[in-house]
């Protein structure tokens, strides 16, 4: 990169995979989320996550009323009954790309 700071390796990686499915991040950012949606399986590639996915909401209230926070439970095979440890990832980034689809992969990945 040439403002002096470096991808590291996994996230060298992950813009490869992105580029060899079709996504360039030049692309406008309409057409990249929309890009990346469809492209969700060849990103991710060939993991598969073993375990339970339960999406769920949780009702909060603000000085604007009430709304509800979407979420989603996931419980790897070996970890089924009590939790002995939670993750929680908050995906932030730039606030313009991704979603909880798109993102999923990763998740699944550190949950299991």
């Amino acid at each position: 990169m040439s403002d002096g700071y470096q991808l590291s390796e996994e996230a060298r990686a992950h813009v490869e995979r992105m580029k060899l499915v079709g996504i360039n991040l030049s692309t406008p950012i309409p057409e990249l989320r929309r890009l990346r949606e469809l492209r969700i399986p060849e990103i991710n590639g060939d993991f598969k996550f073993e375990g339970t996915r339960e999406d769920i909401t949780i009702p909060c209230t603000g000085k604007d009323g009430g709304y509800a926070v979407p979420i989603t439970v996931l419980r790897p095979r070996n970890q089924q009954g009590n939790w002995t440890r939670i993750t929680v990832f908050f995906h932030g980034g730039g606030w313009v790309l991704g979603s909880r689809a798109t993102h999923m992969g990763c998740c699944e990945r550190i949950a299991q």
